[in-house]
């Protein structure tokens, strides 16, 4: 499976173009001899002249061409790698406002409308690499929601009743954070926030408003109430190296949650 850059032994320090050009030498040499000499001389031709037409600007375009070829292996076929090459010729040669529109739909999450686990994932790691770069403290953190009592929704009414209802609790969440912060989808029914706040009791008590607006949120013909559960973790220099440091301190904490407190409202 190819899943990142190293991997393909593609150095970070390739400009776009040439990035471009190491990947398709990857994809069609996947499987050496597949490919007949001409064809492998055909496709160089192609990456030769996307090269000659200029180099490719998008800073998300890397992650883009990575996300795409991550499915394929060294069995795939040579019509499957064929497939992926003339899409990546295609994404070369596409003006710029396609290249940030495509760049902004693999950012989104096509069910809620929302940025996406990859959005957040970059968002997270900035912060992360800034804090420790110069030794300061952000004064932001990393929350986890989890949305109580959802699964019973899907499980009586079913999980087209539940997208529904889940794009609508999402909309209502990230119309409702403040500039600045950034509310995402992180998994199924949990989402992902990085938010701003001078101190804790500054933290809880936004939290707090998202709770209140979670339980006000009713749907036709649903007698669920949906509950919001949540855990902080606060970003500080030194103490996490990658998100999924973060990540797992946030996760088994909501394995453990007491639905008395997952469903309580704060009075502030």
């Amino acid at each position: 499976m190819i899943d990142s850059s190293a991997e393909l032994g593609i150095s970070p320090e390739l400009s776009p173009s040439r990035l471009f050009r190491k990947i398709l030498i990857s994809i069609i040499e996947g499987s050496p001899g597949s490919l007949a000499s001409a064809e492998l001389e055909g496709a160089m031709e192609i990456a030769d002249m996307v090269l000659e037409n200029g180099e490719i600007e998008e800073t998300n375009w890397k992650d883009t061409v990575m996300d795409l070829i991550d499915p394929l292996n060294t069995n795939s076929s040579v019509k499957e790698r064929m497939e992926v090459i003339n899409t990546l010729v295609n994404l070369a040669t596409i003006s710029e406002q396609e290249k940030k529109e495509l760049t902004r739909l693999t950012l989104t999450d096509p069910l809620t409308g929302v940025p996406n686990r990859r959005f957040l994932d970059r968002s997270l790691m900035a912060i992360i690499a800034e804090a420790n770069r110069h030794n300061e403290d952000p004064k932001k953190s990393f929350v986890l929601l989890d949305l109580v009592k959802f699964r019973e929704v899907n499980n009586r009414f079913g999980h087209s009743k539940g997208d529904v209802m889940l794009a609508v609790i999402a909309q209502a969440l990230d119309g409702f954070t403040r500039e600045g912060d950034l509310f995402a989808r992180y998994g199924g029914d949990e989402f992902g926030m990085i938010v701003y706040h001078s101190s804790p009791e500054e933290l809880e008590s936004l939290i707090n408003r998202f709770r209140i607006m979670v339980a006000s949120i009713e749907m036709t013909g649903v007698d669920i109430k949906i509950g919001l559960h949540s855990d902080s973790v606060p970003i500080k220099p030194g103490r996490f190296e990658t998100t999924m440091d973060i990540y797992n301190l946030a996760d088994p904490k909501l394995l453990n949650k007491g639905s008395a407190v997952e469903n309580e409202v704060k009075e502030n």
